[in-house]
């Protein structure tokens, strides 16, 4: 690694937890690891912070590496496609359209009535915007 390039922030926080576990195993008491961590935090090159670790056991730790991570894109997610808000409306309505219809074939198939009846509970239900079955039917 190159001893005299300027740490990165991330160069940095991961010395701070090396020295963070050193202290937590009782290899520097903590003091040291104050100093130690203000001298990280003010490095002005990775040989300093190398410095830092002349001393301990196994040495300074393999600081992360300063090539950018690999963004993998984001292969997007496919969504529901949204009922239109007219069919949704007017789903409620399907249920007595169906029995209209059926009472008009059993009767004869005459005058097809129950286009007005189906007609008026639709629209009253697209102007109201809820619907009959709704806990909102005032």
């Amino acid at each position: 690694m190159d001893a005299g390039r300027v740490p990165t922030d991330a160069d940095r926080q991961y010395a701070v937890a090396a020295l963070r576990t050193h202290a937590g195993a009782g290899v520097i008491d903590l003091d040291r690891f104050g100093d130690s961590t203000a001298a990280v935090l003010a490095a002005p090159t990775v040989a300093a912070i190398d410095a830092v670790f002349a001393d301990l056991p196994g040495g300074a730790p393999a600081l992360p590496s300063s090539v950018p991570p690999v963004v993998i894109p984001q292969v997007p997610v496919r969504t529901r496609r949204r009922t239109p808000w007219v069919w949704a409306r007017l789903a409620p309505v399907a249920p007595l359209a169906v029995l209209f219809v059926t009472i008009w074939a059993l009767t004869g198939f005459g005058y097809f009535w129950p286009v007005w009846p189906i007609m008026g509970i639709a629209l009253a239900t697209l102007k109201r915007g809820r619907c009959w079955r709704s806990p909102h039917w005032v």
